[in-house]
C-alpha cells in the first residue's frame, strides 16, 4: 500500500507541472493593428475596447506605441472602439467567420480634435446573463447619475436592499462585494463610491470555488479607469435631517504620471440618530407566569473618518504592483433610558446608561499581478495585515434601587493573510485556475465590572479575559469548459482547514480542528442571445462571528443578559439553483438550501431564578430554505428607467416552543419597485417602493411592513455639479415588529429606527476621468466576522 502511494505522488506532481507549464492555445478570433496619426506617427497610448453590437463590454486594454493585440475573442460580430487623448473616437465593426479568424487592421489613422469639454448623452443600460452572471453595464447611462453605488445596486436585477442597506441576492444572505477586485470591509465604501464612477456591475448568484466558502453570492463593481497624465477628483458634501442632524464631507484625488498612480480618499461623517424599542416578555415558570413590559430609547452620536491612500506602479504590461492603506477611526457616544415594568413590582425599574467608545481599523495591503501572456495566463498575489481596536466604557445608573456600576471593554484583533491565484487558459475552450490562502486571526478582549456606589457586589463571575487564535488554510482548483453551442460548464473544489484555540481567564475552552471540502458545478447556456439558463450546485460554510464565541457576559437589564458560546460549530449548507433570463430584462431564479448546524439565538431561564433570561447563540439541528426571485428591468424612450423585483422565501425549521416542537414554515414575500425619469433641464425625479408580506424568518415571525421614498436629482455645469435631494420612508412605516415563542418565553419586539429623513447631497467632479481606486484585499472573510 505504501509502495502504491509512492508511485501516485510523483505522477500527481508531474501532472501539476505539465498543467502549469503548458502553452496556451490562442483563441480562434484575433485582432491586431497599428494606430497612427495623420503624419503616420504611432500614437503613444491608445485604449482598445471590444464591444458587442449592443455596445455592451467584452474586453479591453491600454497599449503603447500604437500597436495592439487582442486574443480569445469568442463572439462572431464585434465593434472595435479606439480612443486616445487628443483624438476623435473611432468605431470599427468586425465580423468573423471560419475563413476570417485572424484580422490585422493596418495603419488606422485617428483624426485630432480640440480638447473642449465633451457632453455625453445618456444611453440605456445593458443587461445580460453570461455564464451564470447577471452583467449590467452602467457607464454613460442614466444609472450613472443616481448618487452613490448603493443607488445603482438598488436597480440591479435580483438584489434587495433594505433600509439599513443590507443586501440580499436572489433570497441569499452573506453576499460578498468587491470593488475593482478588492473585497470591501463595510457598506460605508458603497456609500462613498459615486455612481458616476461605476462602469459595470456583475452579480454571481452561485460563486465558484475561487471565492471563500463563506460567500453565498458575489457582487463585483468595476469602476472607470483614468489613463490621462493629469489630476482629477471630486468633492462632496451631504446633510441629513430627521429627529437629529447628520452630515458628511469629503473628497477624492487621483494623480497619474506615466506608469505611476497615486490616489487619496478622505471622508468625515458626523452621524446623530435616535431609535426606540419595546419588549413585551412573558416567562413561564412551573406554577405561574411573569410579564415584563420593557421600553428603551437610544440617542447615538458617532463621528467617523474613512480614508484610503495608495499607489500602483505599472512596471510593464506584464508586471504591476500596488500598496494601499485603508482604514477608519470613530468616536461614539450613546445615551439610553430603560423602563422595565414587572407585573408583581409596584414601581418600574428605571435605568440610565451613558456609553463612550473609540474604535479604529487599519488595513495595509500589498498586491502584485503578473500577466504571463495576453490571453489570460496570469498570477495574482495579495498580502494583508489588519489591526482593529475597540474600547468602550458604559455607566449604568439605576434610579430605582440605586445599584450603579460601570462596564469597561477592550477588544483587539490582528489579522494576517496571504492569497495567491493562478489562471491558465490551457486551451481556447478551457481555462484552468488554482489558488491558495492562509490567514491568521488573533483576538484579545477584556471586560471588567466595577461598583460605583461602594456597595458589596460580587463581580468576579462577570469579569472576563478572553483570548482566541484561529488559523485557516485553504486551496482550490477550478476549470471552465466552453462547450461552444452546448453551453459553458464550470466546476471546482475548495478545501479549507480551520484550527481554533481559545482561553478564558487562563482556562482553555476552545480547541478544535476540522477540514472541509466544498465542491461546486455550474452549467449555463445562451439560446439565440435571448434566452439564458443556468443550473448550479455548491457547498458553502458560515463560521460563527468572533463575538458569538466570546463567553463575556453583557447585561441588558437586571433580568436579561447575553453570553457567547465557545462550543458553536460552523454552519454547512448545500445549495441548488436554477436560473432563467429573457431578452436581457427578465430574470427568474429558483434556489434550495439545506443547512446543517444553523446558528440562531436561544433563550434559557436561570435554574434558581426563572425571571432571569440568558440569550445565547446555539446550533440547531438543521434548516431548509426554498426561494424564488424574479426581476424585470426596462428603460422606456431612453428616459424612463424602471426596476421591479418580486421574491418568495419559505423556511422549514423546527424549534422548541414551551416543551413542544413547532414548525416554522410561513413564507415571506417581498416586492420592490424603483422608477426614475429624465426631464428637460437635467431634472430627474425618482421613487422607490418596498412592501414585505413577512412570515416566519428563522426563529421569529414578522409583521408586514412597507416604505415609500422619493427624490430629485439636478445636474449643472455640464454634469460636473450634481444636486440630489432624497426623502426616505416619508410615511414613517418602516418599523420592524417581530414575535417569538421559544423555550419558556414569549416575546414581542418593536424596533423603530430613525430612517425617516431628508438628505441633500452636493457633489462636484473635476477632471475628465474618474478616481481610479483599484482596491484589493485577501482577508475580508475574517474582517466580516469581527
Amino acid at each position: 500500500m505504501e509502495k502504491g502511494k509512492c508511485k501516485i505522488v510523483p505522477l500527481l506532481l508531474l501532472l501539476f507541472k505539465i498543467v502549469l507549464s503548458s502553452e496556451p492555445i490562442l483563441a480562434q478570433n484575433t485582432i491586431k493593428g497599428y494606430i497612427i496619426d495623420s503624419d503616420s506617427i504611432p500614437i503613444e497610448y491608445v485604449n482598445i475596447t471590444i464591444l458587442n453590437p449592443d455596445s455592451s463590454f467584452i474586453k479591453g486594454g491600454g497599449f503603447y506605441d500604437g500597436y495592439f493585440e487582442m486574443f480569445s475573442i469568442e463572439e462572431s460580430e464585434i465593434i472595435v472602439n479606439i480612443t486616445a487623448l487628443g483624438y476623435k473616437q473611432t468605431n470599427i465593426p468586425i465580423k468573423f467567420n471560419s475563413q476570417r479568424t485572424d484580422i490585422f487592421l493596418k495603419n488606422i489613422v485617428l483624426d485630432t480634435q480640440q480638447l473642449d469639454e465633451v457632453i455625453i448623452t445618456a444611453k440605456r443600460p445593458t443587461f445580460r446573463n453570461e455564464n451564470g452572471k447577471i452583467i449590467v453595464n452602467t457607464e454613460n447611462t442614466i444609472l450613472s447619475d443616481l448618487g452613490t453605488s448603493i443607488d445603482v445596486l438598488k436597480r440591479i436585477p435580483m438584489l434587495i436592499i433594505d433600509a439599513s442597506d443590507n443586501i440580499t441576492v436572489a433570497g441569499k444572505d452573506n453576499a460578498v462585494i468587491f470593488i475593482d477586485g478588492r473585497q470591501i470591509r463595510s457598506n460605508d465604501e458603497l456609500r462613498i463610491l459615486n455612481s458616476s464612477n461605476v462602469k459595470k456591475v456583475e452579480v454571481i448568484i452561485d460563486p465558484t470555488a475561487e471565492y471563500d466558502a463563506t460567500g453565498h453570492s458575489v457582487i463585483h463593481i468595476y469602476t472607470k479607469t483614468n489613463t490621462l497624465n493629469k489630476l482629477s477628483g471630486s468633492v462632496r458634501t451631504q446633510v441629513s435631517y430627521s429627529d437629529r442632524f447628520s452630515e458628511l464631507l469629503g473628497g477624492e484625488l487621483n494623480a497619474i504620471h506615466g506608469e505611476n498612480t497615486t490616489y487619496l480618499s478622505v471622508f468625515f461623517n458626523k452621524n446623530n440618530s435616535k431609535s426606540k424599542e419595546t419588549f413585551l416578555r412573558e416567562t413561564t415558570a412551573e406554577t405561574d407566569k411573569t410579564v415584563m413590559d420593557y421600553s428603551k430609547e437610544n440617542f447615538n452620536k458617532r463621528n467617523t473618518v474613512n480614508y484610503i491612500l495608495g499607489n500602483t506602479w505599472d512596471l510593464s504590461w506584464k508586471h504591476k504592483i500596488g500598496a494601499q492603506l485603508i482604514g477608519w477611526f470613530s468616536n461614539n457616544k450613546q445615551d439610553s433610558r430603560t423602563d422595565n415594568i414587572i407585573d408583581f413590582s409596584e414601581n418600574p425599574l428605571k435605568t440610565l446608561s451613558h456609553g463612550n467608545g473609540r474604535n479604529f481599523q487599519n488595513t495595509l495591503n500589498l498586491n502584485y499581478r503578473l500577466n504571463i501572456d495576453s490571453v489570460g495566463h496570469s498570477l495574482d498575489v495579495l498580502a494583508d495585515h489588519t489591526i482593529r481596536k475597540n474600547k468602550d466604557n458604559t455607566l449604568f445608573i439605576n434610579e430605582t434601587i440605586h445599584d450603579d456600576y460601570e462596564n469597561l471593554n477592550k477588544i483587539k484583533f490582528d489579522i494576517y493573510s496571504l492569497k495567491i491565484d493562478y489562471s491558465n487558459p490551457i486551451h481556447r475552450l478551457i481555462t484552468f485556475r488554482l489558488g491558495s490562502k492562509y490567514s491568521q486571526v488573533r483576538n484579545k478582549s477584556n471586560s471588567i465590572f466595577n461598583s460605583l456606589d461602594n456597595r458589596e457586589i460580587e463581580f468576579e463571575d462577570f469579569n472576563n479575559n478572553f483570548s482566541y487564535a484561529e488559523y485557516l488554510l485553504s486551496a482550490y482548483v477550478s476549470a471552465s469548459f466552453n462547450l461552444n453551442k452546448a453551453g459553458i460548464l464550470q466546476t471546482g473544489i475548495r478545501m479549507e482547514n480551520d484550527k481554533g484555540f481559545g482561553e478564558n481567564n487562563n482556562i482553555k475552552i476552545i480547541d478544535r480542528s476540522h477540514t472541509s471540502f466544498f465542491p461546486n458545478i455550474i452549467y449555463s447556456k445562451d439560446i439565440k442571445n435571448k434566452f439564458g439558463i443556468s443550473l448550479s450546485y455548491a457547498k458553502r460554510i458560515n463560521r460563527p462571528a468572533y463575538s458569538t464565541l466570546n463567553p463575556t457576559i453583557y447585561y441588558f437589564d437586571e433580568y436579561t443578559y447575553s453570553q457567547g458560546n465557545p462550543e458553536l460549530k460552523p454552519t454547512i449548507s448545500t445549495n441548488y439553483g436554477l436560473s432563467f433570463s429573457y431578452n436581457k430584462s427578465l430574470f427568474l431564479n429558483f434556489s434550495y438550501s439545506y443547512r446543517k448546524n444553523p446558528i440562531f439565538f436561544a433563550f434559557v431561564q436561570d435554574e434558581n431564578n426563572p425571571l432571569v433570561t440568558k440569550i445565547i447563540s446555539t446550533n440547531y439541528s438543521k434548516a431548509h430554505y426554498f426561494s424564488v426571485t424574479s426581476s424585470f428591468t426596462k428603460v422606456f424612450f431612453q428616459k424612463w428607467s424602471t426596476s421591479t423585483t418580486l421574491g418568495f422565501r419559505k423556511p422549514h425549521l423546527i424549534i422548541n416552543d414551551h416543551g413542544k416542537e413547532k414548525l416554522m414554515k410561513k413564507p415571506t414575500i417581498y416586492f420592490t419597485h424603483t422608477s426614475d425619469i429624465t426631464l428637460p433641464l437635467n431634472f430627474t425625479p425618482f421613487i422607490s417602493y418596498n412592501y414585505y408580506i413577512l412570515g416566519d424568518f428563522d426563529i421569529a415571525w414578522y409583521e408586514n411592513l412597507w416604505s415609500f421614498d422619493v427624490g430629485l436629482k439636478k445636474t449643472m455645469l455640464k454634469n460636473k455639479l450634481v444636486l440630489n435631494i432624497y426623502a426616505s420612508d416619508i410615511f414613517d412605516t418602516n418599523s420592524e415588529r417581530k414575535h417569538m415563542s421559544i423555550g419558556k418565553m414569549k416575546m414581542s419586539h418593536k424596533y423603530v429606527v430613525d430612517d425617516t429623513f431628508i438628505r441633500m447631497t452636493l457633489s462636484y467632479n473635476f477632471g475628465v476621468d474618474k478616481i481610479n481606486f483599484n482596491k484589493r484585499s485577501g482577508n475580508q472573510e475574517e474582517i466580516n466576522r469581527l
